[in-house]
Protein backbone atom coordinates (compact mmCIF):
# COMPACT_ATOMS: atom_id res chain seq x y z
CA UNK A 1 0.00 0.00 0.00
CA UNK A 2 1.30 3.45 -0.86
CA UNK A 3 1.80 5.98 1.92
CA UNK A 4 -1.17 8.17 2.90
CA UNK A 5 -1.34 11.78 4.10
CA UNK A 6 -0.74 13.49 0.76
CA UNK A 7 -2.58 16.68 -0.08
CA UNK A 8 -1.54 16.77 -3.73
CA UNK A 9 -3.97 17.42 -6.57
CA UNK A 10 -2.97 16.65 -10.14
CA UNK A 11 -0.12 14.63 -11.61
CA UNK A 12 2.63 13.67 -9.18
CA UNK A 13 5.07 10.97 -8.08
CA UNK A 14 4.62 9.24 -4.71
CA UNK A 15 7.25 7.07 -3.02
CA UNK A 16 6.18 4.54 -0.42
CA UNK A 17 7.97 2.89 2.49
CA UNK A 18 7.28 -0.45 0.77
CA UNK A 19 9.65 0.43 -2.09
CA UNK A 20 6.79 1.14 -4.49
CA UNK A 21 6.45 4.22 -6.68
CA UNK A 22 3.18 5.70 -7.94
CA UNK A 23 3.21 8.00 -10.95
CA UNK A 24 -0.14 9.46 -11.87
CA UNK A 25 -3.00 11.59 -10.66
CA UNK A 26 -4.00 12.39 -7.10
CA UNK A 27 -7.13 14.11 -5.84
CA UNK A 28 -6.89 15.37 -2.26
CA UNK A 29 -4.28 12.78 -1.43
CA UNK A 30 -6.05 9.81 -3.02
CA UNK A 31 -5.06 7.92 -6.15
CA UNK A 32 -7.71 8.98 -8.67
CA UNK A 33 -7.42 8.71 -12.43
CA UNK A 34 -4.76 7.15 -14.61
CA UNK A 35 -1.49 6.04 -13.08
CA UNK A 36 1.17 3.37 -12.75
CA UNK A 37 2.67 1.52 -9.79
CA UNK A 38 6.22 0.31 -10.19
CA UNK A 39 8.97 -1.04 -7.96
CA UNK A 40 12.38 0.52 -7.35
CA UNK A 41 13.71 -1.43 -10.35
CA UNK A 42 11.27 0.57 -12.53
CA UNK A 43 9.32 -2.60 -13.31
CA UNK A 44 5.67 -1.68 -13.87
CA UNK A 45 3.41 -3.73 -11.59
CA UNK A 46 0.12 -2.07 -12.55
CA UNK A 47 -0.92 0.47 -15.16
CA UNK A 48 -4.46 1.75 -15.48
CA UNK A 49 -7.30 3.43 -13.61
CA UNK A 50 -7.64 4.19 -9.90
CA UNK A 51 -10.60 5.37 -7.83
CA UNK A 52 -10.03 6.40 -4.19
CA UNK A 53 -6.72 4.53 -3.80
CA UNK A 54 -8.03 1.35 -5.41
CA UNK A 55 -7.47 -0.21 -8.83
CA UNK A 56 -10.83 0.26 -10.53
CA UNK A 57 -11.66 0.20 -14.24
CA UNK A 58 -9.44 -0.76 -17.15
CA UNK A 59 -5.89 -1.82 -16.33
CA UNK A 60 -2.89 -4.07 -16.86
CA UNK A 61 -1.31 -5.99 -14.00
CA UNK A 62 1.91 -8.02 -13.99
CA UNK A 63 1.67 -11.48 -12.40
CA UNK A 64 4.32 -14.17 -12.74
CA UNK A 65 6.09 -12.12 -15.45
CA UNK A 66 2.93 -11.97 -17.59
CA UNK A 67 0.76 -8.93 -18.26
CA UNK A 68 -2.97 -9.43 -17.67
CA UNK A 69 -5.22 -6.85 -19.31
CA UNK A 70 -8.83 -6.43 -18.26
CA UNK A 71 -11.27 -5.03 -15.69
CA UNK A 72 -10.67 -4.23 -12.03
CA UNK A 73 -13.23 -3.48 -9.35
CA UNK A 74 -12.44 -2.18 -5.85
CA UNK A 75 -8.80 -3.30 -6.09
CA UNK A 76 -9.66 -6.80 -7.39
CA UNK A 77 -9.26 -8.46 -10.78
CA UNK A 78 -12.97 -8.81 -11.45
CA UNK A 79 -13.95 -9.40 -15.04
CA UNK A 80 -12.68 -10.72 -18.36
CA UNK A 81 -8.91 -10.72 -18.95
CA UNK A 82 -6.44 -11.58 -21.67
CA UNK A 83 -2.70 -12.10 -21.42
CA UNK A 84 -0.84 -9.58 -23.58
CA UNK A 85 1.10 -11.09 -26.49
CA UNK A 86 -0.65 -14.43 -26.01
CA UNK A 87 -0.87 -15.86 -29.51
CA UNK A 88 -3.77 -18.10 -28.49
CA UNK A 89 -5.84 -15.07 -27.36
CA UNK A 90 -7.14 -17.11 -24.43
CA UNK A 91 -9.95 -15.47 -22.44
CA UNK A 92 -9.66 -15.70 -18.65
CA UNK A 93 -12.38 -15.01 -16.08
CA UNK A 94 -11.68 -13.57 -12.62
CA UNK A 95 -13.90 -12.96 -9.60
CA UNK A 96 -12.21 -11.00 -6.78
CA UNK A 97 -8.71 -12.04 -7.89
CA UNK A 98 -9.64 -15.71 -8.28
CA UNK A 99 -9.66 -17.30 -11.73
CA UNK A 100 -12.92 -19.15 -12.36
CA UNK A 101 -14.62 -21.09 -15.13
CA UNK A 102 -16.76 -19.18 -17.61
CA UNK A 103 -20.06 -20.63 -16.37
CA UNK A 104 -19.23 -19.75 -12.76
CA UNK A 105 -18.20 -16.26 -13.80
CA UNK A 106 -21.44 -15.68 -15.68
CA UNK A 107 -23.45 -17.09 -12.80
CA UNK A 108 -21.81 -14.77 -10.27
CA UNK A 109 -22.14 -11.70 -12.50
CA UNK A 110 -25.80 -12.09 -13.47
CA UNK A 111 -29.09 -12.47 -11.72
CA UNK A 112 -32.58 -13.34 -12.94
CA UNK A 113 -35.66 -11.18 -12.42
CA UNK A 114 -39.36 -11.62 -13.26
CA UNK A 115 -40.82 -8.72 -15.20
CA UNK A 116 -43.73 -8.05 -17.54
CA UNK A 117 -41.39 -9.31 -20.26
CA UNK A 118 -40.90 -12.61 -18.48
CA UNK A 119 -37.67 -13.90 -17.00
CA UNK A 120 -34.74 -11.59 -17.70
CA UNK A 121 -31.03 -12.00 -17.04
CA UNK A 122 -29.55 -8.78 -15.68
CA UNK A 123 -25.82 -8.10 -15.54
CA UNK A 124 -24.82 -6.96 -12.06
CA UNK A 125 -22.03 -4.74 -13.30
CA UNK A 126 -22.40 -2.27 -16.12
CA UNK A 127 -18.69 -1.97 -16.89
CA UNK A 128 -17.48 -3.00 -20.32
CA UNK A 129 -16.11 -6.52 -19.98
CA UNK A 130 -14.86 -6.53 -23.57
CA UNK A 131 -12.09 -3.94 -23.15
CA UNK A 132 -9.61 -6.30 -24.82
CA UNK A 133 -11.81 -6.79 -27.88
CA UNK A 134 -9.88 -5.94 -31.04
CA UNK A 135 -11.68 -3.20 -32.97
CA UNK A 136 -9.03 -2.40 -35.58
CA UNK A 137 -6.22 -4.39 -37.13
CA UNK A 138 -3.41 -3.32 -39.40
CA UNK A 139 -0.84 -5.87 -40.59
CA UNK A 140 0.21 -7.72 -37.42
CA UNK A 141 -0.97 -4.97 -35.06
CA UNK A 142 -4.32 -4.24 -33.48
CA UNK A 143 -6.17 -1.67 -31.40
CA UNK A 144 -8.44 -2.87 -28.60
CA UNK A 145 -11.22 -0.92 -26.91
CA UNK A 146 -8.89 -0.48 -23.94
CA UNK A 147 -6.07 0.98 -26.04
CA UNK A 148 -8.54 3.11 -28.02
CA UNK A 149 -9.68 4.73 -24.76
CA UNK A 150 -6.02 5.40 -23.88
CA UNK A 151 -5.83 7.76 -26.87
CA UNK A 152 -7.90 10.25 -24.85
CA UNK A 153 -6.10 13.24 -23.27
CA UNK A 154 -4.43 12.56 -19.94
CA UNK A 155 -3.72 8.87 -20.56
CA UNK A 156 -0.61 6.88 -21.38
CA UNK A 157 -0.07 5.17 -24.70
CA UNK A 158 1.06 1.55 -24.78
CA UNK A 159 3.64 -0.09 -27.01
CA UNK A 160 0.90 -1.86 -28.98
CA UNK A 161 -0.68 1.49 -29.89
CA UNK A 162 2.61 3.11 -30.84
CA UNK A 163 3.62 0.17 -33.04
CA UNK A 164 0.16 0.04 -34.65
CA UNK A 165 0.40 3.66 -35.79
CA UNK A 166 4.06 3.36 -36.75
CA UNK A 167 3.15 0.50 -39.11
CA UNK A 168 0.25 2.48 -40.58
CA UNK A 169 2.20 5.68 -41.25
CA UNK A 170 5.34 3.84 -42.35
CA UNK A 171 3.38 2.09 -45.07
CA UNK A 172 1.62 5.33 -46.02
CA UNK A 173 4.78 7.40 -46.47
CA UNK A 174 6.68 4.54 -48.11
CA UNK A 175 4.15 4.65 -50.98
CA UNK A 176 5.15 8.24 -51.77
CA UNK A 177 8.72 8.90 -50.71
CA UNK A 178 10.07 5.32 -50.76
CA UNK A 179 11.92 6.24 -47.54
CA UNK A 180 15.20 6.08 -49.45
CA UNK A 181 17.49 6.98 -46.59
CA UNK A 182 15.45 6.12 -43.47
CA UNK A 183 14.49 2.93 -41.68
CA UNK A 184 12.16 2.96 -38.67
CA UNK A 185 12.37 0.38 -35.88
CA UNK A 186 9.23 0.10 -33.73
CA UNK A 187 9.30 -0.38 -29.95
CA UNK A 188 9.24 -4.16 -30.20
CA UNK A 189 12.09 -4.27 -32.72
CA UNK A 190 14.15 -1.72 -30.79
CA UNK A 191 13.84 -3.78 -27.58
CA UNK A 192 15.06 -6.83 -29.51
CA UNK A 193 18.37 -5.07 -30.13
CA UNK A 194 18.72 -3.05 -26.93
CA UNK A 195 16.89 -3.94 -23.72
CA UNK A 196 17.12 -2.90 -20.09
CA UNK A 197 17.68 -5.48 -17.33
CA UNK A 198 16.51 -5.41 -13.71
CA UNK A 199 19.64 -3.44 -12.71
CA UNK A 200 18.79 -0.66 -15.17
CA UNK A 201 21.70 -1.68 -17.38
CA UNK A 202 21.19 -1.71 -21.14
CA UNK A 203 22.08 -4.96 -22.90
CA UNK A 204 22.67 -5.23 -26.65
CA UNK A 205 21.90 -8.19 -28.91
CA UNK A 206 24.65 -7.70 -31.47
CA UNK A 207 24.20 -11.17 -32.94
CA UNK A 208 20.55 -10.50 -33.77
CA UNK A 209 21.36 -7.10 -35.25
CA UNK A 210 24.02 -8.58 -37.51
CA UNK A 211 21.35 -10.88 -38.96
CA UNK A 212 19.41 -7.83 -40.12
CA UNK A 213 19.07 -7.54 -43.88
CA UNK A 214 22.10 -5.69 -45.28
CA UNK A 215 19.93 -3.24 -47.22
CA UNK A 216 18.41 -2.11 -43.92
CA UNK A 217 21.77 -1.80 -42.19
CA UNK A 218 23.01 0.30 -45.11
CA UNK A 219 20.33 2.95 -44.61
CA UNK A 220 21.89 6.32 -43.85
CA UNK A 221 19.36 7.12 -41.11
CA UNK A 222 18.16 4.57 -38.55
CA UNK A 223 15.35 5.64 -36.22
CA UNK A 224 14.77 3.58 -33.07
CA UNK A 225 11.46 4.26 -31.28
CA UNK A 226 11.96 3.01 -27.73
CA UNK A 227 10.12 2.48 -24.48
CA UNK A 228 13.24 3.21 -22.48
CA UNK A 229 13.43 1.26 -19.22
CA UNK A 230 9.77 0.30 -19.80
CA UNK A 231 8.62 3.67 -18.50
CA UNK A 232 9.32 6.40 -21.09
CA UNK A 233 8.97 6.64 -24.86
CA UNK A 234 11.77 8.39 -26.76
CA UNK A 235 13.75 8.08 -30.00
CA UNK A 236 17.41 7.38 -30.76
CA UNK A 237 18.73 8.05 -34.26
CA UNK A 238 21.87 7.12 -36.12
CA UNK A 239 22.45 9.44 -39.06
CA UNK A 240 25.61 9.37 -41.13
CA UNK A 241 27.49 7.57 -38.34
CA UNK A 242 26.45 10.09 -35.68
CA UNK A 243 24.10 9.46 -32.77
CA UNK A 244 21.13 11.73 -32.00
CA UNK A 245 18.50 11.73 -29.27
CA UNK A 246 14.93 13.00 -29.72
CA UNK A 247 13.28 13.06 -26.29
CA UNK A 248 10.32 15.08 -24.98
CA UNK A 249 11.75 14.77 -21.43
CA UNK A 250 15.41 14.95 -22.29
CA UNK A 251 18.16 14.12 -19.85
CA UNK A 252 21.56 12.59 -20.50
CA UNK A 253 21.64 8.78 -20.35
CA UNK A 254 25.21 7.63 -20.93
CA UNK A 255 24.35 3.95 -20.45
CA UNK A 256 21.84 4.08 -23.29
CA UNK A 257 24.20 6.09 -25.49
CA UNK A 258 27.03 3.60 -24.95
CA UNK A 259 24.71 0.72 -25.86
CA UNK A 260 24.00 2.35 -29.22
CA UNK A 261 27.66 3.19 -29.83
CA UNK A 262 28.54 -0.47 -29.31
CA UNK A 263 25.60 -1.89 -31.27
CA UNK A 264 26.02 0.38 -34.31
CA UNK A 265 29.85 0.65 -34.15
CA UNK A 266 29.75 4.45 -33.98
CA UNK A 267 33.17 6.02 -33.51
CA UNK A 268 31.96 9.56 -32.79
CA UNK A 269 31.09 9.30 -29.09
CA UNK A 270 29.05 12.49 -28.96
CA UNK A 271 25.29 12.18 -28.76
CA UNK A 272 23.48 15.22 -30.14
CA UNK A 273 20.22 16.17 -28.41
CA UNK A 274 17.75 17.41 -31.01
CA UNK A 275 15.76 20.50 -30.11
CA UNK A 276 12.19 19.26 -29.88
CA UNK A 277 9.08 20.29 -27.96
CA UNK A 278 9.23 19.21 -24.33
CA UNK A 279 6.12 17.73 -22.72
CA UNK A 280 4.61 19.43 -19.68
CA UNK A 281 3.27 16.31 -17.96
CA UNK A 282 4.12 12.70 -17.25
CA UNK A 283 1.89 10.93 -19.77
CA UNK A 284 2.39 12.43 -23.25
CA UNK A 285 5.78 10.86 -24.09
CA UNK A 286 4.16 8.24 -26.34
CA UNK A 287 2.24 10.87 -28.32
CA UNK A 288 5.32 13.05 -28.74
CA UNK A 289 7.54 10.13 -29.77
CA UNK A 290 4.98 8.94 -32.30
CA UNK A 291 4.69 12.45 -33.73
CA UNK A 292 8.48 12.78 -34.00
CA UNK A 293 8.77 9.39 -35.71
CA UNK A 294 6.20 10.49 -38.30
CA UNK A 295 8.32 13.56 -39.06
CA UNK A 296 11.29 11.30 -39.80
CA UNK A 297 9.10 9.41 -42.26
CA UNK A 298 7.53 12.51 -43.79
CA UNK A 299 10.80 14.42 -44.27
CA UNK A 300 13.02 11.52 -45.26
CA UNK A 301 14.76 13.75 -47.83
CA UNK A 302 15.79 16.47 -45.36
CA UNK A 303 19.10 16.76 -43.56
CA UNK A 304 19.11 16.46 -39.77
CA UNK A 305 19.59 20.23 -39.47
CA UNK A 306 16.48 20.96 -41.53
CA UNK A 307 14.48 18.09 -40.02
CA UNK A 308 15.13 19.36 -36.50
CA UNK A 309 12.98 22.40 -37.31
CA UNK A 310 9.99 20.08 -37.89
CA UNK A 311 10.07 18.59 -34.39
CA UNK A 312 7.49 20.90 -32.87
CA UNK A 313 4.21 19.55 -31.50
CA UNK A 314 2.10 22.45 -30.22
CA UNK A 315 -1.05 20.56 -29.33
CA UNK A 316 -0.69 16.89 -28.36
CA UNK A 317 -4.41 16.71 -27.50
CA UNK A 318 -5.28 17.56 -31.09
CA UNK A 319 -2.92 14.84 -32.33
CA UNK A 320 -4.59 12.33 -30.00
CA UNK A 321 -7.95 13.32 -31.51
CA UNK A 322 -6.56 12.81 -35.03
CA UNK A 323 -5.36 9.32 -34.14
CA UNK A 324 -8.74 8.40 -32.66
CA UNK A 325 -10.46 9.53 -35.85
CA UNK A 326 -8.06 7.40 -37.89
CA UNK A 327 -9.08 4.31 -35.91
CA UNK A 328 -12.72 5.31 -35.86
CA UNK A 329 -13.13 5.80 -39.63
CA UNK A 330 -14.21 2.24 -40.28
CA UNK A 331 -15.46 1.37 -36.81
CA UNK A 332 -18.20 3.89 -36.06
CA UNK A 333 -20.68 1.20 -35.04
CA UNK A 334 -18.35 -0.44 -32.55
CA UNK A 335 -17.11 2.82 -31.09
CA UNK A 336 -20.41 4.66 -30.72
CA UNK A 337 -20.55 4.23 -26.95
CA UNK A 338 -16.85 4.35 -26.11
Amino acid sequence: MLDDNFDSIGYTTVFSSGNLIYKGFLNFGLLNGEGIIQNIQNEILYQGSFIHNQKHGDGIITLNQQNYQGCFRKDYMDGIFRIQNDLNQQILYFCRDIQVEKQNFEKSNNYTIQSDKGLQIIQKNSQNNDVTLSISQYLNFEISIFSYKALSPGQWLFETQVDYFLAYFLNYFAMFSKLEQTIIFNTNESSDYICCDENQEFQINEMLYQKLDQSKKDKKRKVFVMNSQRSHFMIMIEDNKKLYCCDSLYKVNKNLENAFYNLLKIQDRNCYALKCTQQKNGYDCGIYSLYYAIQFMKYDNLSMVDLEMKLCLRNPSQFRWNLKQLVKQNHDYLLTNI
